[in-house]
Protein backbone atom coordinates (compact mmCIF):
# COMPACT_ATOMS: atom_id res chain seq x y z
CA UNK A 1 0.00 0.00 0.00
CA UNK A 2 1.64 3.47 -0.98
CA UNK A 3 1.11 6.23 1.47
CA UNK A 4 -0.41 8.14 -1.28
CA UNK A 5 -3.17 6.16 -1.32
CA UNK A 6 -3.88 7.27 2.26
CA UNK A 7 -5.12 10.77 3.38
CA UNK A 8 -3.82 12.52 5.89
CA UNK A 9 -6.08 11.71 8.84
CA UNK A 10 -5.70 8.52 8.00
CA UNK A 11 -2.13 8.46 8.21
CA UNK A 12 -2.48 10.38 11.62
CA UNK A 13 -4.70 7.66 12.57
CA UNK A 14 -2.16 5.07 12.06
CA UNK A 15 0.92 6.88 13.32
CA UNK A 16 -1.25 7.74 16.50
CA UNK A 17 -1.95 4.23 17.35
CA UNK A 18 1.72 3.13 16.60
CA UNK A 19 2.92 5.96 18.83
CA UNK A 20 0.11 5.12 21.59
CA UNK A 21 1.40 1.16 21.69
CA UNK A 22 4.36 1.93 22.11
CA UNK A 23 4.37 4.75 24.66
CA UNK A 24 1.71 3.20 26.58
CA UNK A 25 2.17 -0.66 26.14
CA UNK A 26 -2.20 -0.40 24.84
CA UNK A 27 -4.14 0.77 22.58
CA UNK A 28 -5.88 3.96 21.89
CA UNK A 29 -9.71 4.11 22.38
CA UNK A 30 -12.07 5.64 19.09
CA UNK A 31 -12.71 8.86 21.51
CA UNK A 32 -8.68 9.32 21.82
CA UNK A 33 -8.20 9.14 17.97
CA UNK A 34 -11.09 10.98 17.50
CA UNK A 35 -9.78 13.81 20.02
CA UNK A 36 -6.01 12.94 17.98
CA UNK A 37 -6.82 13.64 14.65
CA UNK A 38 -9.42 16.55 15.11
CA UNK A 39 -13.20 14.49 14.32
CA UNK A 40 -14.32 16.71 16.57
CA UNK A 41 -18.27 17.92 16.86
CA UNK A 42 -18.69 22.03 17.55
CA UNK A 43 -19.96 20.53 20.84
CA UNK A 44 -16.78 19.09 21.83
CA UNK A 45 -17.96 15.82 21.39
CA UNK A 46 -16.15 12.94 19.06
CA UNK A 47 -17.75 12.45 15.83
CA UNK A 48 -18.12 8.36 16.15
CA UNK A 49 -19.41 8.11 13.01
CA UNK A 50 -16.32 9.46 11.43
CA UNK A 51 -13.70 7.77 13.43
CA UNK A 52 -15.50 4.59 12.51
CA UNK A 53 -15.46 4.72 8.94
CA UNK A 54 -12.06 5.37 8.58
CA UNK A 55 -10.69 2.95 11.32
CA UNK A 56 -13.03 0.36 8.55
CA UNK A 57 -11.37 1.81 5.60
CA UNK A 58 -7.79 1.20 7.04
CA UNK A 59 -9.13 -2.19 8.52
CA UNK A 60 -10.16 -3.04 4.61
CA UNK A 61 -6.85 -2.01 3.30
CA UNK A 62 -4.91 -4.16 5.75
CA UNK A 63 -3.39 -1.85 7.52
CA UNK A 64 -4.90 -2.18 11.12
CA UNK A 65 -7.19 -4.70 12.87
CA UNK A 66 -9.42 -4.98 15.84
CA UNK A 67 -12.49 -6.43 17.42
CA UNK A 68 -16.00 -4.83 17.25
CA UNK A 69 -17.46 -3.89 20.91
CA UNK A 70 -14.05 -3.98 22.82
CA UNK A 71 -12.21 -1.48 24.03
CA UNK A 72 -8.74 -1.13 23.39
CA UNK A 73 -7.91 -3.60 20.66
CA UNK A 74 -6.96 -1.19 17.94
CA UNK A 75 -3.50 -2.61 16.73
CA UNK A 76 -1.06 -2.29 13.21
CA UNK A 77 -0.91 -5.38 10.97
CA UNK A 78 2.75 -6.34 10.40
CA UNK A 79 2.08 -4.35 7.16
CA UNK A 80 0.80 -1.65 8.59
CA UNK A 81 3.92 -1.33 11.18
CA UNK A 82 5.92 -1.45 8.61
CA UNK A 83 4.41 1.64 6.70
CA UNK A 84 4.30 3.62 9.62
CA UNK A 85 7.70 3.45 10.30
CA UNK A 86 8.42 4.03 7.03
CA UNK A 87 6.38 7.22 7.48
CA UNK A 88 8.17 8.03 10.41
CA UNK A 89 11.97 7.40 9.13
CA UNK A 90 12.69 4.77 11.62
CA UNK A 91 14.69 1.75 10.61
CA UNK A 92 13.10 -1.18 12.44
CA UNK A 93 16.14 -3.38 11.67
CA UNK A 94 18.45 -1.71 14.28
CA UNK A 95 16.36 -2.81 17.50
CA UNK A 96 17.51 -2.15 21.19
CA UNK A 97 17.94 -5.28 22.49
CA UNK A 98 16.10 -6.39 26.09
CA UNK A 99 13.08 -6.07 27.68
CA UNK A 100 10.89 -3.37 27.08
CA UNK A 101 9.04 -1.63 30.41
CA UNK A 102 5.30 -1.01 29.73
CA UNK A 103 4.43 1.54 33.23
CA UNK A 104 4.57 0.93 37.20
CA UNK A 105 2.14 -2.05 38.18
CA UNK A 106 0.24 -1.16 41.69
CA UNK A 107 0.62 -3.50 44.40
CA UNK A 108 -2.09 -2.39 46.30
CA UNK A 109 -3.92 0.15 44.52
CA UNK A 110 -3.94 0.51 40.70
CA UNK A 111 -1.13 2.53 39.53
CA UNK A 112 -2.14 5.66 37.28
CA UNK A 113 -0.51 4.93 33.70
CA UNK A 114 3.05 6.15 33.86
CA UNK A 115 5.89 4.95 31.71
CA UNK A 116 8.85 5.69 30.18
CA UNK A 117 8.96 5.57 26.18
CA UNK A 118 11.53 3.59 24.48
CA UNK A 119 13.23 2.76 28.46
CA UNK A 120 14.58 -0.80 27.62
CA UNK A 121 15.90 -3.23 30.79
CA UNK A 122 19.10 -5.36 29.64
CA UNK A 123 18.18 -8.95 30.65
CA UNK A 124 19.88 -12.27 30.67
CA UNK A 125 19.43 -13.37 27.04
CA UNK A 126 17.54 -16.52 28.34
CA UNK A 127 14.89 -13.88 28.95
CA UNK A 128 15.24 -11.55 25.97
CA UNK A 129 13.48 -12.47 22.75
CA UNK A 130 10.35 -14.62 24.22
CA UNK A 131 7.94 -12.08 24.00
CA UNK A 132 7.96 -10.70 27.69
CA UNK A 133 7.72 -7.40 28.95
CA UNK A 134 8.42 -5.31 32.60
CA UNK A 135 6.48 -3.42 34.98
CA UNK A 136 7.86 -1.61 38.02
CA UNK A 137 5.74 -2.57 41.45
CA UNK A 138 5.08 0.09 43.47
CA UNK A 139 3.57 -0.61 46.92
CA UNK A 140 3.19 -3.61 49.52
CA UNK A 141 0.78 -5.90 48.61
CA UNK A 142 2.71 -8.69 46.75
CA UNK A 143 6.04 -8.85 49.95
CA UNK A 144 4.91 -12.25 51.07
CA UNK A 145 5.25 -13.47 47.26
CA UNK A 146 8.94 -11.85 47.79
CA UNK A 147 8.11 -8.76 45.53
CA UNK A 148 8.48 -5.74 47.12
CA UNK A 149 8.29 -2.19 45.99
CA UNK A 150 10.77 -1.26 42.84
CA UNK A 151 11.20 -4.56 41.95
CA UNK A 152 10.68 -5.49 38.09
CA UNK A 153 8.12 -7.88 36.95
CA UNK A 154 8.37 -10.06 33.84
CA UNK A 155 5.14 -10.65 32.39
CA UNK A 156 4.38 -12.95 29.19
CA UNK A 157 0.75 -13.11 27.38
CA UNK A 158 -1.03 -16.62 28.40
CA UNK A 159 -3.73 -18.61 26.13
CA UNK A 160 -5.41 -18.86 29.86
CA UNK A 161 -4.55 -18.05 33.30
CA UNK A 162 -4.81 -20.78 36.17
CA UNK A 163 -5.67 -20.05 39.99
CA UNK A 164 -2.81 -19.00 41.97
CA UNK A 165 -1.14 -17.01 39.33
CA UNK A 166 0.31 -14.29 39.53
CA UNK A 167 -0.88 -11.63 36.96
CA UNK A 168 -0.67 -7.67 36.03
CA UNK A 169 -3.92 -6.31 35.04
CA UNK A 170 -5.04 -3.31 33.17
CA UNK A 171 -7.99 -1.46 34.22
CA UNK A 172 -9.65 1.35 31.68
CA UNK A 173 -12.05 3.72 33.73
CA UNK A 174 -14.47 4.18 30.84
CA UNK A 175 -12.29 3.53 28.10
CA UNK A 176 -10.14 6.85 28.51
CA UNK A 177 -7.74 6.24 31.29
CA UNK A 178 -6.53 3.74 33.81
CA UNK A 179 -3.83 1.94 35.22
CA UNK A 180 -1.74 -1.55 35.70
CA UNK A 181 -2.48 -3.84 38.83
CA UNK A 182 -0.46 -6.79 39.86
CA UNK A 183 -2.14 -9.20 41.99
CA UNK A 184 -2.89 -13.13 42.12
CA UNK A 185 -5.14 -14.58 39.86
CA UNK A 186 -8.50 -16.57 41.43
CA UNK A 187 -11.59 -17.59 38.91
CA UNK A 188 -14.31 -17.91 41.65
CA UNK A 189 -18.36 -18.86 39.81
CA UNK A 190 -19.34 -15.58 38.94
CA UNK A 191 -16.68 -13.63 39.36
CA UNK A 192 -12.51 -13.10 39.54
CA UNK A 193 -10.75 -12.32 42.64
CA UNK A 194 -7.43 -10.47 42.56
CA UNK A 195 -5.75 -11.63 46.16
CA UNK A 196 -2.93 -9.40 47.44
CA UNK A 197 0.16 -11.52 48.80
CA UNK A 198 -0.06 -9.36 51.91
CA UNK A 199 -2.18 -10.82 55.12
CA UNK A 200 -3.33 -6.89 56.53
CA UNK A 201 -5.33 -6.20 52.36
CA UNK A 202 -8.11 -7.68 51.35
CA UNK A 203 -8.52 -9.11 48.15
CA UNK A 204 -10.75 -7.32 45.21
CA UNK A 205 -13.69 -9.20 43.36
CA UNK A 206 -14.27 -8.12 40.02
CA UNK A 207 -17.78 -9.35 38.85
CA UNK A 208 -18.59 -11.05 35.58
CA UNK A 209 -20.96 -8.28 34.05
CA UNK A 210 -17.95 -6.31 34.31
CA UNK A 211 -16.12 -8.03 30.87
CA UNK A 212 -17.80 -9.89 28.15
CA UNK A 213 -17.49 -13.30 28.82
CA UNK A 214 -16.26 -15.55 31.86
CA UNK A 215 -12.83 -15.99 29.70
CA UNK A 216 -12.35 -12.75 28.57
CA UNK A 217 -12.18 -9.28 30.08
CA UNK A 218 -12.37 -6.76 27.91
CA UNK A 219 -14.05 -3.21 28.76
CA UNK A 220 -13.21 -2.83 32.11
CA UNK A 221 -9.90 -5.06 32.76
CA UNK A 222 -7.49 -7.05 30.86
CA UNK A 223 -4.45 -9.36 31.87
CA UNK A 224 -1.41 -8.40 30.38
CA UNK A 225 0.13 -11.23 31.08
CA UNK A 226 1.87 -13.65 34.25
CA UNK A 227 4.45 -12.74 35.97
CA UNK A 228 7.62 -15.10 35.04
CA UNK A 229 10.23 -13.68 36.93
CA UNK A 230 11.37 -10.69 38.59
CA UNK A 231 14.29 -8.51 39.90
CA UNK A 232 15.57 -5.52 41.56
CA UNK A 233 18.09 -2.78 39.88
CA UNK A 234 20.70 -1.53 41.77
CA UNK A 235 22.21 1.72 41.13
Amino acid sequence: MLPEEFNPKQKRICEFIYRHIKNHGYPPTFREIGHEVGFVQPCGKVNSGQVENNIGILQDRGVITYEPRKSRTIKLTESGIKLVEKWLGIDSTKKKRGVPVRGYAGAGELCEISTEPGQIIDVNLELEGKGLSAFIVKGCSMIEAGIFDGAYVFVKKQPRYENGDIVVAFHAEQGLSGGFIIKRFYKEKNYVRLQPANSELQSRRIYADEWSSFDEWSLSWEIQGKVVSFYYKFT
